[in-house]
């Protein structure tokens, strides 16, 4: 659970970003693809603060 909240997180924050930016470059606002990449991005974040986690871990271990 503590790995799908912040997915969610940046899908809602991806909504966010990619409304105004579609606003201000004046195009038209895509909701599928916005979710996606938004989805894509938290995952890869997601990853980047597991593997994080586990280099703190093992460097305190040492």
């Amino acid at each position: 659970m503590k790995h799908i909240v912040p997915i969610i997180w940046a899908m809602i924050l991806g909504l966010v970003i990619g409304f105004i930016g579609s606003s201000l470059t004046q195009t038209k606002f895509e909701v599928t693809t916005t979710l996606i990449v938004s989805a894509i991005a938290g995952a890869f974040l997601n990853v980047i603060a597991m593997y994080m986690e586990a280099q703190v871990k093992h460097a305190k271990a040492e």
